[in-house]
């Protein structure tokens, strides 16, 4: 990794990845948005949705991609150092290397052979989607260390009840947790909006016949 994305590993405190024009704008989004959830979650995670952008649209951290699958690798590297762009490339350079390897180990035991474990990563690594494309300029992207294993789990000879259980905990629940937290904040969300919009229109018909009257 180090010598495919040279010279990044050199300036992993002040420099990001530039290998596409999307680069310039969404990482910069994903980044803002990691360090944003980063410190409201540990501050005032009540407020995560009200994002200190498009002023005074409420809520406007759903707006954008909020990266929910990169955060616990941003997190830690952020609240620790401060640093956002260490933390994002921390991200990147050590999602795409457990995502390398658990496919070699993927490989490795479907094959018992470790040079085609070690083919397997290579392609991964150097198929240029991965590392010049999108999850250089998006870090959930780059979270792709699970898709092996779910693979892998997916095709082991359970038998029997046993193998839907196994697949619904270790595959489908996992997968569907952003997905409930998600539906969960927006239900959140839409809840308060209505919430406040009727509290905001019983006001101003207050003060309206207090006015007339």
């Amino acid at each position: 990794m180090v010598w495919l994305t040279w010279p990044l590993a050199a300036h992993l405190r002040t420099h990001l990845p530039d290998s596409s024009f999307q680069c310039q704008f969404d990482l910069l989004q994903m980044i803002w948005a990691l360090a944003h959830q980063s410190h409201t979650l540990v501050t005032a995670p009540w407020r995560l949705a009200d994002a200190n952008i498009y002023y005074p649209a409420r809520h406007a951290f759903f707006y954008g991609d909020a990266g929910f699958g990169a955060l616990p690798y941003f997190m830690p590297t952020f609240l620790l150092t401060g640093n956002p762009a260490l933390a994002s490339n921390l991200t990147f350079l050590v999602s795409l290397t457990l995502t390398a390897s658990a496919l070699h180990v993927v490989v490795h035991r479907w094959t018992t052979s470790h040079l085609a474990g070690l083919v397997a990563a290579w392609t991964f690594l150097t198929t240029r989607w991965v590392l010049w494309t999108w999850p250089a300029s998006a870090l959930n992207y780059a979270v792709l260390q699970y898709f092996p294993l779910i693979m892998y789990l997916a095709a082991a000879p359970v038998a029997g009840r046993g193998r839907t259980s196994v697949l619904l905990l270790l595959i489908v629940l996992p997968l569907s947790k952003a997905v409930m937290a998600t539906m969960t904040l927006f239900y959140a969300v839409s809840f308060w909006n209505s919430w406040f919009t009727a509290l905001h229109s019983s006001s101003t018909r207050v003060s309206c016949s207090s006015a007339v009257a």
